[in-house]
């Protein structure tokens, strides 16, 4: 099993720690991610439907991947999962 679908699978058992609301991607909600994956390493993100009304799902999930310098492990409805890339290696 690879290590991504292990994640996966731990990632169902999870509760989102960090949500992003109608006042989008602020550098602070970007700098608790960041400090929730220093520790966490996985990290499920709700991403809320005031912040979707502006910005497509996919798009902003990638953003906060790039941002955070993590890997989407998963989107499924409005929770994000990611990974520190640094730990996939």
């Amino acid at each position: 099993m690879s290590k991504i679908n292990v994640l996966k699978t731990q990632a169902k058992a999870l509760k989102p720690i960090v949500q992003v609301g109608k006042n989008g991607l602020s550098e602070n909600v970007i700098n608790e991610i960041k400090k929730v994956l220093k520790t966490k390493k996985l990290v499920k993100v709700k991403l809320t439907r005031g912040v979707l009304e502006e910005n497509d799902k996919k798009d902003l999930s990638k953003m906060i991947a790039d941002l955070t310098e993590s890997e989407i492990i998963s989107l499924v409805g409005f929770n994000l999962t990611i990974y520190p890339k640094r730990l996939l290696k």
